[in-house]
């Protein structure tokens, strides 16, 4: 039986990076319309985009000619094969993640920055909780297997120091409970508490570097888009690892590369490219 090599910890630590990697991972959340997707293809290329909406129609052909873009379509619908639905959601989970190993390997190769989509992560994390329990039912159940490997998927990304990574996440009703009592019974009820609240991966705040929450207004006639790194808007919302003064921040729209040179003082949209 072969010698198990002795542990050295000194062969186990490696320098930190000090050069500045001119890519982010962002979380992009707001409504519909309010240029979560236009904000993707604003990005360095080659542009790999995982569309589980499939709503890039009306907006990527104005990007397409001129920059290279790839488009991956999951056409999954959790009404299908109800029979099977978690061996199907889990074929297709399998699917993207072979995908992204590709994109993320085929973009690395240039080393220059490139861009990832993931539109939306609100659909993809509900693939993923097919795909391990049948599901998105939210009974008691294991989430950590769950959690690591949709959290390892995640940190692929970021291992590559060439990729940026916009995480599209769309909102929802938030709901709470009230006791009431019935014929001197306590009894939960459920009620809509009038606020929107991001979907999605509720641990995407602990991977990304930056968090936005996307808006428009309509101004005489105009619409007005704008990135908010407000936490007072939101308690999810505020984080700006790259730069901090970024929190609590409104600023009209942009690139990618320009929201770039806000997040890295001192770089040029440029260095972006």
């Amino acid at each position: 039986m072969a010698k198990t090599p002795e542990y050295n910890p000194a062969d186990s630590f490696s320098l930190a990076e000090s050069d500045r990697a001119y890519r982010t991972l962002l979380r992009a959340v707001g409504e519909r319309g309010t240029g979560k997707s236009r904000l993707i293809f604003t990005g360095p290329e080659p542009i790999f985009q995982f569309s589980f909406d499939q709503g890039e129609e009306g907006v990527v052909e104005e990007f397409a000619s001129t920059k290279e873009i790839q488009v991956r379509n999951y056409d999954w619908d959790p009404s299908k094969n109800k029979g099977d639905s978690k061996e199907y959601a889990a074929e297709i989970r399998d699917h993207y993640e072979a995908d992204l190993d590709y994109a993320i390997a085929t973009g690395a190769k240039r080393r220059k920055p490139f861009t990832l989509g993931l539109d939306k992560e609100t659909d993809l994390w509900l693939l993923y909780r097919y795909a391990e329990f049948g599901g998105p039912s939210d009974a008691p159940k294991n989430y950590e297997d769950l959690n690591r490997r949709y959290i390892s998927m995640l940190n692929r990304v970021k291992a590559c120091r060439y990729a940026n990574l916009i995480l599209v996440q769309g909102m929802r009703d938030e709901w709470g409970t009230v006791v009431e009592v019935v014929n001197g019974q306590k009894k939960k009820k459920p009620y809509q508490t009038g606020r929107r609240v991001p979907s999605g991966f509720d641990r995407i705040d602990e991977i990304v570097f930056a968090e936005i929450m996307t808006h428009r207004t309509r101004v005489e006639g105009v619409n007005k888009f704008w990135f908010d790194f407000k936490a007072d808007f939101d308690p999810e919302f505020g984080k700006s690892r790259q730069n901090a003064s970024l929190s609590g921040q409104r600023l009209p729209a942009m690139t990618l590369p320009e929201l770039g040179s806000f997040l890295i003082e001192g770089s040029e949209p440029e260095e972006w490219l």
